[in-house]
């Protein structure tokens, strides 16, 4: 799915339809975007950017897994390929090993482990393929995130409200299911 796709949605419950009728959005339009248009657009893409990270930073967590070589027991985060958010786990040998981290480096007595952590994402541009999270989060819920930033951009708070509302309760429903107790079956003597 695209971001264009789920832009769509936000740009509807918005009350912006007559965005969607663009050539940006519709293969059959050749009307190209005013310089207004085109901002509005630009938003709706920077409000779909914040709900990302937002969800990527609270609720399902993107990890990358990287091998790293200390030098004299020390890491520089800022060498790892991706922007960290938090550290999970050191490995060495599919163990996990004891490390210590500051604000620009770790420290563990080892020459080389396997890192796992947590990182915030790159920015996504209107045409981009976007995962949304392994399909945990409905293209919807993301577009009720979309359209509460983009009202609470605008100035609509009574509306920002509204969706803010549906999109924490969507959110908080799918990271909070969890298996059904099992019990076991009773016997009878």
């Amino acid at each position: 799915m695209t971001v264009k796709e789920i832009l769509k949605s936000a740009i509807l419950f918005a009350g912006k339809p007559e965005l969607l009728g663009l050539n940006v959005f519709s293969l059959q339009s050749e009307t190209a975007p005013t310089a207004a248009q085109q901002s509005e657009i630009d938003l709706f893409v920077q409000c779909f950017n914040y709900v990302y990270k937002e969800i990527a930073g609270i609720y399902f967590p993107l990890l990358e897994k990287e091998e790293i070589s200390f030098n004299d027991g020390k890491f520089l985060i800022k060498n790892l390929s991706k922007k960290i958010i938090s550290i999970k786990k050191l490995l060495k040998n599919n163990k996990k090993i004891k490390f210590y981290q500051y604000s620009d480096h770790i420290d563990c007595e080892t020459d080389n482990a396997i890192i796992v952590y947590a990182y915030l994402p790159e920015d996504f541009v209107l045409t981009d393929e976007v995962n949304l999270f392994g399909g945990k989060v409905l293209p919807q819920v993301m577009a009720y995130g979309v359209v509460c930033e983009y009202c609470f951009i605008s100035g609509n708070y009574s509306d920002a409200d509204i969706w803010q509302a549906r999109f924490k309760s969507a959110l908080e429903a799918i990271s909070s299911k969890k298996s059904g107790v099992v019990l076991p079956k009773r016997r009878f003597i």
